[in-house]
């Protein structure tokens, strides 16, 4: 029995540091893009993630620091399922005016996305909860009495 408990423990913290690796990845792009300055958009395009899922991506310029810089991003979300969907949001987003986030130290790294990654942190809090489980059941099933697990009917009172 003790043995399912370990390989269930040993999967669970291979998950868990998959997706905590994950979140602390994303959460370290979003910390690292500090600063954000207005951006001149340069071109708007579509590109296929698959035969049914189409982004923007964008081709844009910001000045941080009395210089010039260049991005490009591919926008995370939304996505469209055609290319004329992407299109028309494009068309209602050109007269908007829109922010470059960067990294305040070094400019050159920048995004025009700045999104907090709540569902990774989520999933990386129940991994991690997950794990804190097993561990608890780890340190405390073990020191059951063998013959109370066999036969509980004998056990002294």
């Amino acid at each position: 029995m003790q043995q399912i408990w370990r390989i269930l423990a040993a999967f669970a913290i291979a998950i868990a540091l998959w997706f905590s690796s994950i979140a602390a990845y994303q959460l370290f792009q979003y910390l690292q893009l500090g600063s954000f300055a207005q951006a001149e958009i340069k071109k708007w395009s579509i590109k296929e993630l698959s035969s049914s899922r189409f982004a923007v991506e964008v081709f844009f310029e910001f000045e941080a620091k009395g210089k010039k810089y260049e991005g490009r991003s591919l926008l995370d979300s939304p996505v469209f399922l055609n290319p004329f969907a992407a299109e028309e949001a494009i068309k209602t987003r050109e007269k908007q005016t829109f922010f470059a986030w960067y990294q305040t130290s070094n400019p050159e790294v920048s995004s025009f996305q700045r999104n907090f990654p709540l569902k990774s942190m989520i999933h990386a809090l129940v991994t991690l909860g997950v794990l804190i489980y097993f561990i608890f059941i780890f340190k405390h099933v073990p020191h059951l009495d063998e013959q109370k697990r066999i036969n509980p009917s004998s056990s002294s009172v």
